[in-house]
């Protein structure tokens, strides 16, 4: 095989060509879509942590008590029911967890695969935005509390369909098919 055979296999870099500014800003905008949960679900996660440290402490990890404590302690719980201590605890960890993975990979799609026009990315970035935002904001909706968990997917909406032509564009032959 030949050196120019060998080097068209390789995967061009996100940024070895120009990148058009609804792009940018479509990336922009989808990366901080995703930084917005990874954060929060940090938050709750270490929240969570601190919560079953020092059972005996008012609960920490709440969704819908940012920054706040509950009237409750882990230690109260298990004392009224221990099953539901065990739900909380269960719940909380696999939705901090979840909502950090989710958000992570969201942000590295818009970082990293966005500028490198991958179709794949962008319904990978949709299908995630509205699973992760449209359920949060549903939750958020049935405790009737305010919509901020539609903030991220504003955000993602807003950097799809900025990106969407300059990945979709059927001029542009500089990536795969994906």
């Amino acid at each position: 095989m030949d050196m120019e055979t060998q080097l068209s296999f390789v995967r061009r870099t996100p940024f070895s060509e120009p990148i058009p500014s609804r792009l940018k800003w479509g990336a922009f905008f989808v990366a901080a879509a995703g930084l917005i949960p990874f954060t929060v679900g940090t938050y709750i996660f270490t929240s969570f942590v601190f919560s079953m440290v020092e059972p005996e402490l008012a609960w920490r990890a709440m969704f819908f008590n940012f920054g706040g404590t509950e009237s409750f302690s882990y230690v109260e719980l298990k004392q009224f029911n221990p099953q539901a201590a065990e739900v909380l605890s269960t719940n909380t960890h696999i939705a901090a967890v979840n909502l950090m993975f989710s958000g992570l990979t969201v942000s590295l799609l818009g970082f990293f695969e966005f500028p490198a026009r991958s179709k794949l990315a962008w319904y990978l970035a949709v299908g995630l935005s509205f699973r992760a935002g449209g359920n949060d904001l549903l939750a958020g909706i049935i405790a009737q509390k305010p919509p901020v968990p539609a903030v991220p997917g504003i955000l993602a909406v807003t950097g799809l369909l900025l990106a969407h032509r300059p990945i979709f564009d059927k001029k542009n032959h500089t990536r795969h098919a994906w």
